[in-house]
């Protein structure tokens, strides 16, 4: 059977055809999936895309939260520091979109702010969440998880209302710790948990197609990906990684939190423009619009 090319970009929708990366292969349950580059936005990921039931199990069987509710002390902090960066571009109404178990939501209420999580993939989603307009919509590390990133997009699009804004975040896949080790860097994760790696020019041309008004694109470190403890240090890193995931020890995390968040401050304030940095922060506005079916609801 002849393999059927595959499709244009995920990212920027190009049709110059998608080249594998040499070496770059895995066998998962029977189905060979390889990394395929655009060259054109510099996007690269999964291929065959996954099906739902393959994704649906993995999240099932091996996404259990359990790093996340060990460190969710370092994830609330990070969450307060997020809401502050934003400051200048939030509502008065907040979504938190694949948001977990709602960390950031928990700050935003703190701060007064009519805020909300919803994912599907953690606990039973509510239902009326998504039939709601909300001035802000969080995408914190999301859109490398799915397997139609202008899909996902397109439904943050509908989700917000009027001059609303999207703030997402992803991995940088021209950062430092991709460049100097590929995909043992620790948020590649792919092939099936990150299904996308997304440079600069990849992210802003996705959400250019998919109707955003993009208004600031900016790089960062954070505690969970940073110069210093996950490049310069990174022996130590994996040691203490690997301890947590063998005893799943409080104390191990605990500890892991504060060496990340003092590694993070001892680095010092880099310069977002700084393209080395771990992770690519986009700000984009959906367009006002006299539509009735995105009025605010």
């Amino acid at each position: 059977m002849v393999e059927p090319p595959p499709p244009p970009c995920p990212a920027c929708g190009s049709d110059a055809p998608l080249l594998p990366i040499p070496a770059h292969f895995w066998t998962c349950d029977g189905v060979l999936y390889r990394l395929l580059l655009c060259p054109d936005c510099g996007w690269h990921g999964t291929y065959p895309t996954p099906t739902h039931r393959t994704l649906e199990k993995l999240y099932a069987e091996t996404f259990d939260y359990a790093w996340y509710r060990a460190h969710a002390c370092g994830i609330h902090a990070d969450a307060k520091r997020r809401l502050i960066e934003a400051g200048a571009f939030l509502g008065a109404s907040l979504l938190d979109y694949g948001g977990g178990h709602g960390y950031l939501a928990r700050a935003a209420r703190r701060r007064g702010l009519d805020a909300a999580v919803y994912d599907p993939y953690c606990g039973a989603a509510d239902p009326a969440i998504p039939q709601r307009r909300w001035d802000t919509v969080f995408c914190l590390h999301v859109l490398e998880h799915a397997p139609s990133p202008e899909t996902l997009l397109h439904e943050i699009l509908r989700l917000l209302n009027p001059g609303g804004r999207m703030i997402l975040a992803v991995p940088n896949a021209l950062g430092l710790g991709y460049r100097r080790f590929g995909t043992d860097w620790h948020w590649f994760q792919g092939p099936l948990i990150h299904l996308s790696h997304f440079t600069p020019a990849a992210v802003c041309r996705l959400a250019d197609r998919c109707g955003f008004e993009l208004e600031s694109l900016t790089f960062h470190d954070r505690w969970n990906a940073n110069s210093l403890a996950d490049i310069d240090r990174r022996d130590e890193s994996l040691i203490l990684d690997r301890e947590w995931a063998e005893t799943r020890d409080p104390a191990i995390a605990r500890r892991n939190i504060r060496r990340r968040f003092r590694l993070l401050h001892a680095a010092g304030e880099r310069r977002h423009d700084d393209e080395d940095l771990s992770e690519i922060l986009l700000i984009a506005r959906k367009p006002p619009t006299d539509d009735p079916a995105t009025d605010r609801t």
